[in-house]
């Protein structure tokens, strides 16, 4: 019988090496004296987000931010609502999927492409690894993490999230980031407004 295994990584976050890489780099950077002079400052005591202020308080580390995504690194901040919370978003999917790959099923494409572009690369992994399923290894699939985090920044965005795009450039040649920035008046409302929509699509 083949059995089917989905991992359980969580998705993208920022890691302790990437941290100190990223504060030494920084340290050629003039910082202000007092940080309360800009503002909140980020996990690695830079400043925020050169321009980026939230909608509804004006500030940038508030209670209305929803989440950060690196999306030139593909990894998630640790500040806004969503990094406690995202994984709920993955589970949900591989969830679905695998009920899907066990019924044998040939659902029509579904409605939103990112959602599609991501069942039908674990369907096509799915049918070569029972190719090789007499290894005697079990089968492992994973989400492709950018189709997925564009898929949830979209969800998010028409569950009303305000969408922010920014560039963290952080003082060396070529390394720069293009984030995403997502603020919400009432996150646990936006989130559970995405969270159904994506129930829907999967139904």
């Amino acid at each position: 019988m083949l059995t089917l295994t989905l991992p359980r990584a969580p998705l993208p976050l920022r890691s302790l090496t990437w941290r100190v890489e990223r504060w030494c780099l920084g340290k050629a950077r003039n910082f202000p004296k007092n940080p309360g002079e800009a503002g909140k400052m980020n996990p690695w005591n830079e400043v925020p987000l050169p321009d980026v202020t939230c909608p509804f308080c004006g500030d940038f580390d508030c209670s209305h931010l929803l989440a950060i995504v690196d999306v030139t690194f593909n990894e998630w901040w640790e500040e806004g609502y969503m990094f406690d919370r995202v994984n709920e978003f993955r589970n949900l999917i591989e969830e679905s999927f695998q009920r899907m790959l066990k019924s044998g099923s040939q659902p029509p494409p579904l409605a939103n492409p990112e959602l599609d572009q991501l069942w039908r690369e674990v369907q096509d992994d799915f049918l070569n690894a029972k190719e090789t399923s007499a290894t005697g290894h079990p089968p492992e699939f994973s989400l492709d993490s950018i189709a997925l985090n564009r898929l949830l920044i979209e969800l998010l965005t028409k569950a009303g999230a305000a969408h922010l795009d920014a560039v963290d450039d952080w003082g060396a040649a070529g390394f720069a980031s293009t984030m995403s920035v997502l603020y919400a008046k009432d996150p646990p409302s936006v989130f559970n407004v995405a969270f159904k929509e994506l129930k829907r699509l999967l139904a």
